[in-house]
Order: C-alpha cells, then sequence, then structure tokens
C-alpha cells in the first residue's frame, strides 16, 4: 500500500513537470540579425546600359583621307560584387554591327575603357568592312571570368545609323558671255563623296545642257570640268556651246564618277538655272562688300563688271547709270540709294567709305538687323548698241554690329557638387549681330581646357556644357567666351565652384557568428568608400550601452574593413542573452566623419538560455518537487 501511494504521487509529480511549460507559454529566444551577409552574386549580376551610337557620314577630307567614322559608347558596365567594371576587369569587350531589318550580325571587334567615359571606340573606320548602303545598329557584349563562374551580358540594340557611299555634287552655276562667242563658263562649288570628303580628282566629268521646253538633253560635253586648286571650284571656262538652240531656254546637269578606291561612286547633280541662248543682254558682277563694325560702322563695295553680250565689258563711259542700293535682307525696297564711281585703271565700280551711322541715327537701318546689296546698271543704245539695263544678283549679308557678345550671366547645376557629380553650366549670352561660337574654358589643375557650348543661334540665346566630375574640395574655374558672325569677341570674368567634401559612406555592416555565445570573439565586417581617401576607422562597443570601448578596424583588402569585438566577460554560467552595443566612425583625408548608427547582437550564455519568467516557472516547479518528496516521506513514515 505504501508503495502505490508513493508510485502514484510520482506519477502526478511527473505529469506536472511535463505540462507546467506549455501552460505558461514557455517560447524560446532567439538572437535577431542585424544585417544579413550579402547575398553571393550569381551570372546574371553583371549589366550595361544601352550603346550610343554616332555616324559621321560626311566631314571633308583629302581624297585618301577616310570620313566614314562611328563612334560607339556603353557609359557603364556594372557587376554587382564590384560595381563600374574597367580595364582589366572584363576578359570579353566587343562590339557588334547588325543589320537593322535582321538583326544579322555583320562584323564585331574590341571596345577599350576610357576613364570617366566608359567602354567606347571612336573615330572607327567602317570602310574597311565593305559595307552596302543600309542602316545598322550596334550591340555590346561583355564577359567576366571571376575564378568561380564566367559572367556574361549582351546590351540592348542601339539605335540606327544610316551608313552611304555615294558622290554629291554642287548645283551648277555658269556665266554665259554672249552671243557672238558662244561660250559660256560653269563651275560647281564641290564633288564629294560621304566616304572620302572632297574630291579633287575624278574619272571624269559631264554636262548635259537639258533643253527646258521638253527636256532632253542636246548634247553632253565629256570630262570638260577640271579642278581648281586656287578657288576650290571645278570650272571650265568659255566652253563652245554653238550647238544649242538660240532663242531656247536650257539647264545643266553634271555628271561625275569616281573609283580612286573601292566603293565606286557615280553622282548626279540638281540642275541650274534656266538660262536663255540668246542676246544681247547686260550682266552684273555681285557687289563685294567689306564691312567695318563697331565704332567706324563703314560699308566699302566693289562690283568688278559689268558686261555686255555683244560688246564685252562696259566702261565708265558706256553706262549713263551706275547705282548700289541697300535692302533689309528680310524684305524689299531699297533703304538706301546711292552712285558708284568708275575706276578706269582696275576696270570696277565702286563706292568706297560709306557711313552707316548717318543711316543708323535716322533710324532708317537698324542695330542688330541683317543687310545686303544690289546695283543697277544702264547702258543706252548708240552706235548700233542695244539699249539694255540690269541689276546684279544681292550680295552676301551684313550684319550691323555694334559691340561684341556679352555674357549675361551663368551658372552651374547642381549648386554643390559633389565628387561623383557632372556639372552642367550655363550662360546666356546676348550680341547685337547672330552668335556664332560660345566656348567655356576650364581649368583643370594643369590647363585650360576649351570646350564649345550648345545653344540655338540668335541674337540672345542660353548655352550649356557639362563637365566631368572633380575630385572633392577642388576648386574649378571657368569662364565663357563668346563671339558673333562679326567675329568680335566678349568673355566674361573667372568664375569658381568648390566640390564639396562629403562624408564616406558605411555600408553591408555584419558579423560573425551570425549566434555568438559568451566564449566567442565576433568579428565586425564593414564596406566603408569615400571620394577622395579613408584615413581612419574606428569601431565602438559596449557591454551595457553606456560605455564604450574603441579598437581600429583594419582595411583587408578593397572598400572592406574589419574589427574583432572580445567574447562577453561573463563572471559565471550565464542563463540570459546579453545585449552588445556597437557602432562604426569613419573618417576621410580631409578630416570629414561619419558615425553609423548604433546596433546590437544578443550574446547567448554557456547554459539553456531561459527568459526570466520561465526561470522562475522552472524554481516554482522545483519547490514544488521538494514539497511533495517531503510529503511523501511523512506518509512513508507513518505507514
Amino acid at each position: 500500500m505504501r508503495r502505490r501511494i508513493i508510485g502514484i504521487s510520482l506519477l502526478i509529480m511527473l505529469t506536472a513537470l511535463t505540462l507546467l511549460p506549455p501552460l505558461f507559454g514557455f517560447q524560446p529566444i532567439t538572437p535577431a540579425v542585424v544585417n544579413a551577409n550579402p547575398v553571393t552574386p550569381g551570372p546574371n549580376d553583371l549589366n550595361a546600359t544601352t550603346p550610343l551610337v554616332a555616324y559621321d557620314e560626311y566631314t571633308p577630307a583629302t581624297p585618301d583621307g577616310n570620313s566614314s567614322l562611328l563612334d560607339v559608347l556603353v557609359t557603364l558596365v556594372n557587376a554587382s560584387d564590384i560595381g563600374e567594371c574597367k580595364t582589366g576587369q572584363l576578359r570579353n569587350h566587343t562590339f557588334g554591327v547588325y543589320f537593322t531589318d535582321n538583326d544579322s550580325l555583320v562584323f564585331e571587334d574590341d571596345l577599350e575603357y576610357i576613364t570617366d567615359t566608359g567602354w567606347a571606340a571612336y573615330n572607327y573606320s567602317l570602310l574597311q568592312w565593305n559595307l552596302n548602303e543600309s542602316t545598322y545598329k550596334v550591340r555590346c557584349f561583355f564577359e567576366r571570368d571571376t575564378g568561380i563562374e564566367i559572367w556574361n551580358t549582351t546590351t540592348e540594340f542601339s539605335s540606327s545609323f544610316t551608313y552611304k557611299h555615294r558622290i554629291t555634287i554642287g548645283q551648277p552655276d555658269f556665266t554665259y558671255i554672249g552671243d557672238t562667242s558662244d561660250t559660256i563658263d560653269v563651275w560647281t562649288v564641290h564633288i564629294s563623296s560621304t566616304i572620302w570628303g572632297t574630291l579633287t580628282s575624278v574619272s571624269n566629268t559631264t554636262l548635259a545642257f537639258e533643253q527646258v521646253a521638253n527636256t532632253s538633253n542636246v548634247e553632253n560635253f565629256y570630262d570638260v570640268l577640271t579642278y581648281n586648286v586656287t578657288s576650290t571650284l571645278w570650272e571650265v571656262h568659255e566652253l563652245n556651246v554653238s550647238v544649242l538652240i538660240p532663242n531656247e531656254a536650257y539647264k545643266i546637269i553634271i555628271f561625275a564618277n569616281y573609283s580612286l578606291k573601292p566603293p565606286d561612286h557615280r553622282g548626279l547633280s540638281t540642275k541650274s538655272d534656266a538660262f536663255t541662248f540668246r542676246g544681247p543682254y547686260l550682266r552684273v558682277a555681285t557687289p563685294l562688300l567689306f564691312y567695318i563694325g563697331r565704332e567706324i560702322q563703314l560699308l566699302n563695295l566693289t562690283v568688278s563688271w559689268a558686261w555686255h553680250s555683244i560688246f564685252g565689258n562696259l566702261t565708265g563711259s558706256d553706262v549713263s547709270i551706275a547705282n548700289y542700293s541697300i535692302f533689309l535682307a528680310s524684305g524689299s525696297g531699297a533703304l538706301v540709294n546711292g552712285t558708284m564711281s568708275y575706276n578706269s585703271t582696275g576696270g570696277f565700280w565702286y563706292f568706297h567709305d560709306l557711313n552707316i551711322s548717318d543711316y543708323i541715327e535716322q533710324g532708317i537701318l537698324i542695330i542688330g538687323e541683317a543687310f545686303n546689296v544690289s546695283a543697277f546698271f544702264h547702258a543706252p543704245g548708240q552706235g548700233g548698241r542695244t539699249e539694255v539695263n540690269a541689276s546684279s544678283p544681292f550680295s552676301l549679308t551684313f550684319l550691323i554690329d555694334r559691340d561684341a557678345p556679352s555674357i549675361l550671366q551663368s551658372g552651374i547645376t547642381p549648386d554643390d557638387p559633389t565628387f561623383q557629380d557632372f556639372v552642367i553650366v550655363t550662360s546666356e549670352v546676348e550680341d547685337d549681330a547672330l552668335i556664332h561660337t560660345v566656348i567655356c574654358s576650364y581649368f583643370n589643375g594643369s590647363q585650360w581646357v576649351n570646350i564649345t557650348m550648345r545653344g540655338t543661334q540668335s541674337k540672345n540665346a542660353n548655352y550649356s556644357v557639362t563637365l566631368s566630375p572633380f575630385p572633392e574640395l577642388f576648386e574649378v574655374q571657368y569662364r565663357i567666351f563668346a563671339n558673333d558672325t562679326q567675329n568680335a569677341w566678349g568673355n566674361s570674368t573667372i568664375n569658381y565652384y568648390t566640390v564639396i567634401n562629403t562624408p564616406p559612406l558605411i555600408a553591408y555592416i555584419s558579423y560573425l557568428p551570425s549566434t555568438p555565445t559568451d566564449t566567442d570573439s565576433v568579428t565586425i565586417n564593414a564596406t566603408i568608400t569615400d571620394g577622395t581617401a579613408v584615413k581612419t576607422v574606428q569601431l565602438f562597443y559596449s557591454w551595457d550601452g553606456l560605455s564604450y570601448a574603441a579598437v581600429d578596424m583594419v582595411n583587408i583588402g578593397g572598400d572592406l574593413y574589419q574589427a574583432v569585438i572580445p567574447s562577453y566577460p561573463a563572471l559565471m554560467p550565464n542563463f540570459q542573452f546579453e545585449s552588445v552595443y556597437f557602432r562604426i566612425r569613419a573618417t576621410d583625408t580631409f578630416d570629414s566623419v561619419h558615425e553609423s548608427a548604433t546596433f546590437a547582437y544578443l550574446v547567448q550564455g554557456t547554459m539553456i538560455a531561459v527568459d526570466p519568467t520561465t526561470a522562475l516557472l522552472l524554481i516554482s516547479v522545483a519547490a514544488l518537487a521538494i514539497v511533495i518528496i517531503i510529503v511523501l516521506y511523512k506518509i512513508y513514515e507513518q505507514y
């Protein structure tokens, strides 16, 4: 009986010990991770921006030159573990040229890394590939060997560009001398190739005189144009056109072939203005102008000749009227009229030192407006000569300009640039005439560099240019220069801005082991970067969150710094989780300081860790067990 009672009592006690913890809601405590370890990068973590392309379809060059050039630029190739990929970090860096219509590859070649710019191929000659005239686009491929796995990526396609190889011929111009000689002068300002630039030698040139009435070619004249090095024109003088039909109107077309190097070229000009093969008539040369602007405001003009189709050049005694007129370039109606004199020695008409200031003061001519000049001649009929009149073509325009361009204001965006910022410099420029060129000149620490600013040609416009980033605390000096179409230069004073000093950036803080005990030392890792250089990094840690100890963090490669916090100073076996607090302070070479937030990790005791509620429950259960044992013992003594 005594043994049965004791057994039942022990069974009740064990059941109570088993059920009590769940009844009180016992939950184990696990430490929280401050920052998880960075995810291991994978092959898809290499990416690149869409390539930018620029194709130089035509730039004047020598016949042996090459202006069919392509620029390719990928501004950024990025890997998740190292950021921007530069020289030596990629084993493949190529660009491919594809047909736009079917995406098929035409050829590929290497890109090179250019500091502060990206992966590029500049002034890349397309001629070597013998491309057909078509539309193409660019795609780039990059590959990196990490030593563990191969990463690669292909960019999106660039915008399309059109590759051309053809002859372009300037519109023919001519001087038809008259019926008696049946000759004509013909010229064109250029024969050019979209690949080889301005041509000074071609295999043949052909003139066709097209009859205006029925658009049929009356006659072809082969190998007639030659290149004049002095005037830089393709021309023929006194070409006999007696085969043309009198009193019929004609236009001129120029053909040319060029096959110095492949691909072959064949060109056809537009048609010239029409002329009628008959006389007599009077032609007057275009007035030549020499304009002296600014304070003087003088205009000199010369008319080289007045030509009668039968009697040739007319002298001062042959002409009853030799006048000039000044017109507003954008309108009609003469504003100023005057008479020219004849120079018998030189054989030309002229008016020198026309004082424009008088007409400006009267409000007839306006500062900043564009004007041109025409000349009118009348040769009366005498001695069998037919009476003729003629006005010259308009001269080139001139602008009345008093002052050089003024730089009204300049500024930068952003206002306080960092070492990572591209800075946009803007400037407002104003002038009486048209602004021609605006230049930003900046000092890069060793020399002044000039960059042409972008803007719209007008009398008042905003211009801008982008400057590359500079180091922290670098003082950038810049000034603006501008000239107008009269080649007068103005400039601003020297402006300044200073690149601000940014404190170091502290990122990717982690610790190991992730669940330390009071016997473990804990390694703290942090990634720290700065625009110039990191000078010192310190780790501050505390057992109580009040008093902190400091230890220097050591650079272990790249931007990674490391330090160790000693094991938790427990004096006896610990049932609790204790908090260890830490923060990081980084200082750069300019003594700019950045301090992280305070982090904490939990230290688990060497004994089973329980929270205060669970510990109290265990003590209560133990006391209850002792009481039960004593009661059982008393029962045992009685029985």
